[in-house]
């Protein structure tokens, strides 16, 4: 395409990156290669990893203490008030005017799952995902199973385009160094939708029945409501053998995923779950919920399907234990992922 500068709601590159974050990363990564002209935009600090600390970026941090969608949704466009620029709402979220903009929500949490965020966070997804839908040029998706979900919930006469997530092979890979331990693995944000509190229970039942002799290990930032998980954490007889790991780097991610003896990804719902595709990547058995984008896309080995609706934890993780690791993995890029979006970007000059 034209070198016409695309702008991209980078709100999510904060100091605590979670899975939109790596979206938007990755992605950002393979347009800079393909040679388009970004421009990363928040109303708050922009962390960027130092191979892309080049890309141009524009904090607008007079306006920190503002909603950051309201900052998208109201604010922005009186910065750019020449010509109609493209702007890629990474973030699930786009100005209702004065743009060719390109709409990415990620997942309907907001309005499938309301009990598990907050009341604040709640309320200004839906108003941003809501006024989004409506106002966008074009819409897109990051998974099968959020386009379903999308059509379900809103009256849409667009097309909905699926701009996938991915796995970086150069990193996730079997070929990893391992960490000499026995564990079982989950990793996300410690919040309600991963589930983890079940995790918990069913880690607690695989030490005392089945004599499990590993260790969990949960990797991700801390997020909200979690007083119900750690008081589980404290009631939990093998509560020593749980270790809160934090924030890791990717390459020791992958190290972790080669390493586990499961990795276990329990979550209520995901508008995709890259954590599994990861894992299978890396080479790990994977236990997977269903209310992901993997069981639409993936039947080969190293997989385990759980529903949280349904199904009993501990029987699939026994499961889950005893089959074949994946002998090898085939799924999309995120360069691919990025030639979508370009040319979802073409119809600017259409």
């Amino acid at each position: 395409m034209d070198k016409k500068p695309v702008l991209v709601d980078a709100r999510a590159l904060n100091k605590k990156k979670a899975g939109v974050a790596r979206y938007i990363i990755s992605i950002v990564r393979e347009l800079d290669k393909l040679g388009v002209d970004i421009c990363l935009i928040s109303n708050n600090e922009i962390f960027l990893d130092d191979d892309l600390s080049h890309i141009k970026k524009r904090e607008f941090k007079a306006f920190k203490y503002l909603p950051g969608t309201l900052f998208i949704l109201f604010v922005l466009k009186f910065f750019y008030l020449r010509g109609k620029p493209i702007f890629w709402g990474a973030g699930q979220t786009t100005p209702i005017f004065g743009f060719y903009s390109i709409l990415t929500v990620h997942d309907l949490v907001a309005f499938k799952y309301p009990e598990t965020m907050t009341f604040v966070n709640r309320f200004f997804n839906r108003i941003s995902i809501f006024l989004s839908i409506r106002f966008s040029s074009v819409l897109s998706s990051v998974s099968n199973i959020t386009k379903k979900e999308m059509q379900e919930y809103f009256e849409i006469e667009k097309s909905i385009h699926v701009v996938p997530n991915s796995v970086d092979r150069n990193v996730f890979s079997m070929n990893k160094n391992k960490i000499d331990s026995r564990f079982l693995l989950a990793v996300g944000t410690i919040e309600p939708r991963k589930n983890l509190i079940e995790l918990l229970r069913a880690y607690e039942l695989l030490v005392n029945f089945y004599d499990y002799g590993g260790y969990l290990y949960l990797i991700g930032d801390s997020g909200w409501k979690n007083d119900d998980l750690y008081a589980e954490l404290e009631r939990l007889q093998a509560s020593d053998r749980v270790k809160f790991v934090g924030r890791v780097s990717d390459s020791e991610l992958a190290s972790y995923y080669s390493s586990c003896e499961l990795f276990v990804f329990p979550s209520l719902y995901e508008g995709f779950g890259i954590p599994p595709f990861e894992a299978l990547a890396s080479g790990a058995r994977v236990v997977c919920t269903k209310n992901s984008e993997l069981p639409f896309v993936y039947s080969g080995e190293g997989a385990v399907f759980y529903s949280p609706q349904e199904d009993d934890l501990i029987e699939k993780i026994i499961e889950g234990l005893a089959i074949d690791k994946p002998l090898g993995v085939d799924f999309s890029t995120w360069k691919d992922s990025a030639l979508e979006l370009i040319r979802l970007m073409e119809g600017y000059e259409k």
